[in-house]
């Protein structure tokens, strides 16, 4: 199996770990070339904002990134963007 990152850089093996969503945006892309994800090696994923360091927009920022998660913005644009696959992946403990 040869995977191919966003960035261009190519993998070949039998198996490979990459970040779930950039796996998950391949296989949506491309399903014929890509078998089952085999599982997730944590619960979530996590992203964050990075803001210098005393930004006066840290306050206004959390609160529009909080209103998004409690509207469900958020998980709708992950499910557009990876499909159900991130949910459906189990975590390999």
């Amino acid at each position: 199996m040869t995977v191919v990152t966003p960035q261009g850089s190519a993998y070949r093996g039998d198996a490979v770990q990459l970040d779930l969503p950039v796996l998950a945006a391949a296989k949506r892309a491309t399903p014929s070339r890509y078998g089952a994800l085999a599982g997730r090696l944590g619960p979530t994923e996590r992203y964050g904002v990075v803001l210098p360091k005393g930004s006066k927009l840290r306050p206004a920022v959390s609160k529009a990134i909080a209103s998004l998660q409690r509207d469900g913005t958020i998980r709708r644009a992950a499910a557009a963007s990876f499909g159900s696959t991130l949910a459906s992946v189990p975590v390999i403990r």
